[in-house]
């Protein structure tokens, strides 16, 4: 009697153990520990973080058109509830036919834009993500108040089928390890590196495969750089 007792402690202990790892598996990369001073948290009335952005010039950031009519921006923080410059969103100019806006700014900021490449590169480049979204796969968990990151690869258009992905204005991203953005997400920038330095190449638009569950599938980002000429029409960047 004593040895089964024994026995069923011991199991119940490891299975106590055993808890925590899966509670705390992630699907949004790692935690931040260098500034990123033009990633953008988009927010609603009160500072509630609703998308991702990215500067592209001292009064100007792109994200998501489906975020919405946003009323301030925190940019340069890697805390999306402090830190950094808040300023109002003075106009909102939405794409007639993709899934991107412009957000003018009530004041000029000084934060460091981020440059948008010349081109978002072929199947295999290496890209990173940036943004605030839940970090757990499902309903399960709050969006984190730190920035987050996660690098992964462009992969064939054919991956993102199943989420209507519309080349040549679209890349599909690679969810190796079932990792990639989810709620919080929409709009945040992805990025490549260019002479040792990141550029802007896409933002967040939705999921490859049309599931509900974060990192299940390859993620859609509508390509910056093909959308080159109307963001210059109306920034001059």
């Amino acid at each position: 009697m004593r040895k089964r007792l024994l026995l069923l402690l011991l199991t119940t202990s490891l299975a106590l153990v055993a808890l925590p790892a899966t509670a705390s598996a992630i699907i949004g990369g790692t935690q931040v520990g260098q500034p990123h001073p033009f990633v953008v948290s988009v927010q609603g009335s009160g500072g509630r973080h609703i998308c991702g952005g990215a500067l592209i010039a001292s009064k100007w950031v792109v994200t998501a058109a489906h975020c919405g009519t946003p009323v301030q921006v925190r940019i340069g923080s890697l805390n999306r509830t402090s830190g950094g410059t808040v300023t109002q969103v003075a106009q909102t100019i939405r794409h007639p036919s993709e899934d991107i806006e412009l957000l003018r700014l009530a004041t000029t900021v000084t934060h460091r834009p981020i440059p948008i490449a010349t081109e978002s590169g072929p199947v295999g480049t290496p890209v990173v993500m940036l943004g605030w979204g839940r970090t757990c796969p499902t309903g399960s968990c709050v969006e984190p108040l730190m920035l987050h990151q996660l690098t992964s690869t462009i992969v064939e258009d054919s991956r993102c089928a199943g989420g209507g992905i519309r080349p040549p204005s679209e890349i599909c991203v690679d969810n190796k390890g079932n990792t990639g953005p989810c709620s919080g997400d929409s709009g945040n920038p992805l990025a490549k590196h260019v002479s040792g330095a990141l550029q802007l190449i896409g933002v967040y638009s939705r999921t490859g495969r049309g599931t509900p569950t974060c990192g299940a599938a390859p993620s859609i980002h509508v390509d910056v750089p093909y959308l080159r000429t109307w963001i210059r029409q109306h920034t001059g960047v």
